[in-house]
């Protein structure tokens, strides 16, 4: 549920840096490819299990001693092997390191595709309910406009849905129905609050084509 003031569009909604994702929605299902969101945080479980696996590994030595023995059994000065024995030491430490590191990257990663796809929902959203109100009020007027039955210019009857005279093409719309002009362009929906349009969703313009 969304924040008190904080408007919901078919479940998703952003505001500052909180946000939240309707996962259900046929746009996420459309536009979201999950394929693309990175391992660590897909498959967040199983990598969980390869950390814990790698962290026991190297605090019980296991990567150590699976590899020493390879250079014992190598001909090479003292000095050679006390430097392989160190480096297979400490660099077995680089493994979960380098693990936690991936996973941190990738909650960032994740976290930055489903801002930009959650602010591109809303924005698609505002516009579609900026456009359904438009033709709705487009709509409106028309039926509000009233036409004369005889043309004003040359007299002659005019047909039940005529706009104009079928004979001189003069205007049958009463001047006084004249209340409202439509516009040229439907304007640009605004976007949501606290946040900055970037060039990782489209203009709103664009959905309204």
């Amino acid at each position: 549920m969304a924040p008190s003031g904080v408007e919901s569009y078919h479940g998703t909604w952003m505001f500052g840096k909180d946000y939240f994702i309707n996962t259900n929605d046929e746009y996420y299902k459309n536009h979201f490819d999950e394929d693309k969101i990175p391992w660590p945080v897909r498959c967040s479980g199983v990598f969980d299990v390869v950390l814990i696996l790698a962290m026991f590994g190297t605090f019980l030595n296991f990567f150590y001693e699976l590899l020493i023995p390879f250079f014992e059994n190598i001909s090479m000065t003292d000095g050679a092997f006390y430097a392989a024995d160190q480096l297979i030491y400490f660099g077995q430490w680089l493994l979960p390191v380098l693990l936690i590191s991936w996973k941190g990257w990738a909650v960032r990663r994740a976290d930055q595709m489903e801002r930009a796809l959650c602010l591109e929902m809303i924005q698609y959203y505002q516009a579609m309910k900026q456009k359904d109100e438009y033709e709705f009020k487009k709509k409106e007027h028309q039926a509000s406009l009233r036409y004369y039955k005889e043309c004003p210019n040359c007299g002659a009857p005019a047909g039940e849905n005529d706009t104009v005279c079928a004979y001189c093409d003069s205007s049958l719309l009463i001047p006084e129905a004249r209340t409202w002009v439509v516009p040229d362009d439907i304007p640009a929906s605004s976007l949501v609050e606290g946040q900055e349009q970037d060039n990782l969703s489209q203009s709103p313009q664009e959905w309204m084509k």
